[in-house]
């Protein structure tokens, strides 16, 4: 069977002050210098305006829903990897497909971007999701919000023949 593994990246890495949001989606996108030494990683993202977007346009969409929004959480985003378990060399379109349905999970509410890697053994994607809506009247997504969202994901991995593995360290998930 397939493999997916799905990680809360922990909120150790202070995902609370007003740097977080541009060093997370700078570092999923390589835009600055990085040891891997990669081109910067095409957008691929949803919940934004303007499209096509630029990597700061992308941040200060982030930047703005947040600071016009009345529903703020102290978290600004959330991290999240899921590693496909599989070789780079060994992807179909079948990955992409669904590591873009995931994100579309989350659109219509919140702005979403992520990036594919290849710099291990496994394809994986790294997502960043903003806390605050551009929408009125959607709450601020709380780790209770996030769980909802999270059982839309595992059904529709389920439902593509994937056993779904959670690495949850902080306990977000209530898993």
């Amino acid at each position: 069977m397939k493999t997916l593994l799905f990680k809360i990246v922990s909120n150790n890495d202070n995902y609370e002050n007003l740097e977080c949001i541009e060093r997370a989606i700078n570092y999923i996108y390589a835009t600055k210098d990085s040891k891997k030494k990669t081109l910067k990683l095409p957008i691929y993202c949803y919940g934004v305006n303007p499209f096509p977007i630029s990597y700061n346009a992308l941040i200060d969409t982030f930047y703005n829903f947040r600071q016009q929004s009345p529903n703020r959480d102290e978290q600004h985003i959330w991290h999240f990897i899921v590693s496909f378990g599989i070789s780079p060399a060994r992807v179909s379109n079948s990955y992409f497909h669904l590591a873009d349905s995931i994100a579309r999970i989350f659109s219509p509410y919140y702005p979403i971007c992520y990036s594919l890697h290849y710099d291990t053994d496994y394809l994986h994607c790294h997502y960043i999701l903003s806390t605050t809506s551009g929408l009125p009247n959607v709450p601020s997504l709380s780790s209770n919000e996030f769980h909802g969202f999270f059982l839309k994901i595992q059904e529709l991995v389920q439902s593509q023949g994937f056993e779904l593995i959670i690495n949850d360290e902080g306990g977000y998930l209530n898993v």
